[in-house]
């Protein structure tokens, strides 16, 4: 039996792998390994291709304006610890004028959301144990921390430190507000759903084409 693993998000199973390989030993092994790899390396596309339009079918909520504007705060602090103060001082024009940098420069930055996180999407193929494993495998563990908390959503409680920085940078924030809410933003679940009969379908498809292919070579070329 095969089994096919999206990020430990859902499996599917590829029944009588065992009596096909039985059936063309000589070149069973081969056609099912090269099938494996080459829908491996299309569930990979299919994943990297949907971070772009912002997520399957385009169905992540929209990136915040602020958010590109935070960022750069937030890296311009660890060099610049009067960071808020200075900009406190300078006034709401400056305030003002900061916002609007903030919103033109997200409005650039965020068309193509988490763009980072398509590095760390990767299949691997255990061909021993006859599975494939398609998502944030084999890469590094802030990779794997980071897709997950978006896929999960998250919450970032809003400290004093945080409540003067978004004030310093014109951003609002509700009276009494006490946290700032990341929706979930899924990629491997929707994919998994959408893309599993496809699998198993294609995965057979290849593996007959390519016995096929590789018994007519052997008539062309006999040892």
């Amino acid at each position: 039996m095969l089994e096919i693993h999206f990020d430990k998000r859902g499996e599917i199973a590829l029944e009588n792998i065992a009596d096909i390989l039985r059936a063309y030993p000589r070149f069973g092994r081969r056609a099912f390994d090269s099938a494996l790899s080459s829908e491996g390396y299309r569930l990979r596309s299919e994943l990297q291709n949907a971070i772009k339009p912002g997520g399957p079918d385009g169905s992540w909520p929209a990136i915040s304006p602020y958010t590109d504007l935070l960022k750069r705060a937030q890296r311009k602090r660890k060099n610049q610890s009067g960071l808020i103060k200075n900009r406190w001082k300078k006034g709401g024009y400056k305030m003002h004028r900061a916002l609007k940098m903030g919103i033109r420069v997200a409005s650039d930055s965020t068309r193509a959301p988490f763009l980072r996180l398509r590095a760390g999407i990767r299949y691997a193929v255990d061909k021993d144990m006859n599975m494939m494993t398609v998502g944030f495998v084999n890469t590094s563990r802030s990779m794997v921390r980071l897709a997950h908390f978006h896929a999960e959503g998250f919450k970032t409680p809003i400290t004093k430190d945080v409540r003067k920085m978004f004030w310093a940078l014109a951003i609002p924030l509700k009276k009494g507000q006490t946290h700032i809410e990341t929706p979930a933003r899924p990629l491997i679940e929707p994919i998994f759903e959408a893309e599993k009969d496809r699998t198993l379908d294609n995965i057979r498809k290849k593996m007959v084409s390519n016995i096929a292919r590789y018994m007519a070579g052997r008539i062309k070329n006999p040892d």
